[in-house]
């Protein structure tokens, strides 16, 4: 069985795919090539988010915001939402059965927080920190892995989403945590959310999860210490 999985985990692949996987015999650095920009100004770095923005979507886009209606009556839980997300750099859960208003709360928090951004700029502030850089993206997992055919490849895109959001200093939001679990491998060990662990737990990548009460209880059976990290 070995080597029939070895050759399905590696079908498809280019030789220089397949060249990542060959350890070679010797490794040496002959020449080091450095690109200096001088009009660009040092103190603002580069800012993209050229793959995030093919799997997710700005949740302060008011597109999106459109879709969904006025958060009534939640006005204590905003508050406590808004001050955790600006005094504490962790992970959140967003618990609640089907339809309880999870995302439209979100929306409403990630709107009210963007406000002040938008009022910096209008004043004519040249801090790039206070530009209205979008922050919160919103995806799925099946969008995440979306096109992708072999496992390496949404290992790469999911590096590359982690790195731009940590640019940007942004959040990542997820429409089921579930499934962020059970998606991407066989078993749960191998899927998205436990490829993204490390990352949480080193603070490289920051979360706003949607689970319900009962799914919430399937995540911590199928990926047990990912609950509590978030």
């Amino acid at each position: 069985m070995v080597p029939q999985m070895i050759q399905r985990w590696f079908e498809g692949q280019t030789p220089q795919q397949l060249s990542r996987y060959v350890v070679p015999e010797d490794v040496f650095l002959e020449d080091v090539f450095v690109s200096i920009i001088p009009d660009r100004d040092p103190k603002r770095p580069r800012l993209t988010t050229d793959t995030i923005q093919k799997i997710a979507d700005p949740l302060g886009d008011s597109k999106l915001r459109s879709m969904f209606g006025p958060a009534w009556e939640r006005e204590r839980e905003e508050l406590e939402f808004i001050t955790q997300l600006q005094h504490d750099r962790g992970n959140w859960l967003l618990v609640g059965e089907h339809g309880s208003g999870k995302t439209t709360l979100l929306c409403e928090v990630v709107l009210f927080m963007q406000r002040p951004l938008n009022q910096e700029e209008k004043s004519g502030g040249e801090s790039w920190a206070m530009k209205p850089v979008r922050r919160f993206w919103q995806t799925s997992a099946g969008r995440l892995i979306s096109g992708i055919k072999y496992f390496v490849q949404w290992q790469e895109r999911l590096e590359a989403v982690i790195r731009e959001l940590h640019e940007i200093d942004g959040v990542l939001c997820i429409e089921s945590l579930l499934d962020l679990i059970r998606v991407g491998g066989m078993e749960a060990s191998d899927g998205l959310a436990a490829f993204c662990m490390p990352y949480l737990q080193r603070g490289e990548l920051r979360i706003v999860a949607e689970v319900s009460p009962t799914e919430l209880d399937a995540c911590r059976r199928l990926l047990p210490g990912l609950v509590e990290t978030a």
